[in-house]
């Protein structure tokens, strides 16, 4: 990602997250997160970079940082990496393609996925 792409990606993050504050120091973590509760579209992407439309999911976001995001979902994923999509009337679109770092099962059944964030998407 160029520069000019990581400010303006870091500039759309902040603006989301606005005045939320940090998840606690005691947290494992070494970069901010902040916590998002919101309904987001998720698009997988397959290894050919051609969006899989046909397994779109909603998800629910959890936390946000300048270069990840976790959320839950239903289902396990099948593909790496995915575009997320947020639209809110506040601020138009948040459109990330992301790939997946880590996920696990939650002892309600649900999964939850945390993702290394890749670049805008137009």
């Amino acid at each position: 990602m160029s520069n000019g792409s990581v400010e303006e990606l870091e500039g759309q993050i902040l603006e989301l997250i606005g005045d939320s504050q940090p998840i606690g120091t005691d947290e494992r973590r070494v970069r901010e997160r902040f916590p998002i509760c919101c309904r987001m579209l998720l698009t997988p992407v397959d290894r050919s970079a051609q969006e899989v439309s046909d397994e779109m999911s909603i998800i629910i976001g959890k936390d946000l940082s300048r270069s990840g995001i976790c959320f839950s979902h239903e289902l396990p994923l099948t593909h790496r990496r995915m575009i997320i999509t947020l639209t809110q009337s506040e601020f138009g679109q948040f459109k990330v393609e992301a790939e997946i770092a880590w996920t696990r099962q939650t002892p309600v059944g649900l999964y939850e996925t945390g993702c290394r964030l890749i670049r805008k998407v137009m």
